[in-house]
């Protein structure tokens, strides 16, 4: 029997490299399911930028950050079915988020960090 790690909260940033609106179409809900799916359904998109070009979102989960890269990226070891989502000229970032956090604006972000 394994034991899970506590479920750590994390802030993801993600811009695709080659913008169009079928790449953004494609790409961004397939990013929101596999967030959905890791956490239980505890995750919160908190931003996207008016091109539609990048998403930030705050999420809990067990998975360490770089498990997390590389199912998306399609290079981990037994990534979950659909979650090689991201491409070569994309970018990502996945940093955990501690107690000691601090901004101005973002309110579901800030709704989220504080009940989460």
């Amino acid at each position: 029997m394994s034991i899970k790690r506590a479920r750590i909260r994390y802030l993801m940033l993600v811009q695709l490299g080659v913008v169009t609106q079928e790449r953004i179409k494609e790409c961004f809900p397939r990013v929101r399911k596999y967030l959905e799916g890791i956490s239980d359904g505890e995750m919160k998109m908190i931003f996207a930028t008016p091109s539609g070009d990048a998403v930030g979102c705050l999420f809990k989960t067990h998975l360490y950050a770089h498990k997390i890269i590389t199912d998306l990226m399609g290079t981990s070891q037994n990534p979950p079915a659909g979650s090689s989502i991201l491409y070569r000229d994309d970018s990502a970032i996945v940093v955990e988020v501690g107690e000691d956090f601090s901004g101005t604006g973002f309110s579901q972000g800030w709704n989220w960090l504080q009940h989460h």
